[in-house]
């Protein structure tokens, strides 16, 4: 290698160096003299970090507790996660108070507990809304990614089915948590988990989030006007991938002509089996066609079928046909999700011999949601507004 060569890729490695220092030096500073933001309901302050994402109406900061007192549960050794929402009018407002009220109803290890929200004024009534949860550093997304397309021998990255079924009879048990609470999700898909991952026994955990989405059990379908909303509120809020057939514009299945009524519970249970195959092979059933991933458009959905082309898959059989038989077109005809857990749980007793259960007491953040919001006025409010979300 020549000098010139040498010099300039002694240059290169030194610009990324220093850039690595540069993120460490902003993210230490960044923890240091961040804005305090404090949660009243929860008797606690947090100091906003470094930003995580940025979404289109939110954004999302790292967050470090930096009081407590007597009634609070927050570990100041441990990081939370600051979600940032600016209130632009009251519609919004309201928004953010029925997504907090739809945690403040959950209390299941397998759904993310709300820590604490507070609404902010500055001089100029601007209101920003905060709401504080706990940190996972992996999302379900992430793990699948990392299992299929990783080639690390670590055991936590051997996604092997009966691994695969676990988080995904813990994610049925977060749904079913939702639905006995009269909420369904309505945007169940892998990024939209997030994962506890044991240190010293490599448990899983999946917890679901992302309940801005939630919204009532049934919907009325009786009148065009009723359609034309349901076919907008999917398009604001349910992944097209992870959308059933009863969604899309244009379809009326004779239950629903019969019922005037629209089951969001079954338009969970599709997401789930999307979410499914997803876990299996990295994409949708829907936009996964002859071992590649395609445009995903409302044909494709109408049209979907479960066709395995490599015949040396990891998973068995009948967990291709769990996906199969769950995946019907008609949503009277569809399992509902205590089917599908029961045939989960058989696959499972096939795997292992028994079913697993999670335990609050495993689950550090199981107990931290307590009183993190109280407001009765703005229940009220909240619930109208899932009223209305239909």
């Amino acid at each position: 290698m020549s000098a010139t060569a040498t010099l300039r890729s002694f240059f290169k490695q030194t610009r990324t160096w220093a850039y690595f220092l540069w993120q460490i030096v902003q993210d230490f500073w960044g923890n240091l003299s961040g804005p305090l933001i404090a949660f009243p309901n929860h008797h606690c302050t947090v100091r906003r970090g470094r930003e995580l994402a940025q979404g289109g109406f939110s954004i999302v900061w790292e967050a470090h507790a930096v009081h407590r007192n007597n009634s609070n549960t927050l570990n100041t050794n441990r990081t939370y996660v600051l979600k940032q929402c600016n209130v632009t009018d009251r519609e919004y407002l309201r928004a953010c108070q029925a997504e907090a009220a739809v945690h403040e109803a959950l209390h299941h290890p397998n759904c993310m507990p709300l820590l604490g929200m507070t609404i902010v004024s500055s001089h100029s009534n601007q209101k920003t809304c905060f709401m504080l949860f706990p940190f996972f550093t992996k999302s379900l997304r992430d793990h699948v990614n990392q299992s299929l397309f990783s080639h690390s021998n670590s055991s936590i990255n051997q996604w092997t089915e009966e691994i695969l079924l676990r988080v995904f009879y813990g994610i049925l048990q977060g749904v079913q948590a939702m639905h006995q609470a009269q909420y369904t999700h309505r945007d169940l898909k892998l990024e939209n988990v997030l994962l506890d991952i044991s240190q010293k026994s490599n448990k899983i955990t999946p917890i679901l989030m992302d309940f801005g989405s939630a919204g009532p059990l049934y919907a009325p379908a009786s009148t065009r006007a009723d359609l034309l909303n349901v076919t907008d509120q999917a398009a604001q809020h349910t992944t097209i991938t992870y959308r059933p057939p009863e969604l899309l514009e244009g379809t009326l299945w004779p239950c629903e002509a019969h019922t005037r009524t629209l089951d969001y519970q079954k338009v969970d249970v599709w997401s789930c089996a999307c979410m499914l195959f997803a876990m299996m092979y990295g994409a949708s059933p829907v936009e996964w066609q002859n071992g590649k991933v395609v445009e995903c458009t409302p044909l494709s959905i109408l049209n979907a079928r479960i066709t395995v082309t490599n015949h040396h898959s990891p998973f068995s059989t009948e967990l291709h046909q769990l996906v199969a038989s769950t995946l019907i077109q008609d949503p009277d005809q569809r399992p509902d999700l205590t089917q599908l857990i029961q045939q989960v749980e058989s696959l499972l007793v096939q795997e292992q011999g028994t079913v697993p259960h999670t335990h609050p007491s495993d689950c550090w953040w199981y107990s931290l949601n307590e009183h993190a919001y109280d407001d009765a006025e703005e229940d009220k409010d909240a619930i109208s507004l899932l009223r209305s979300r239909v």
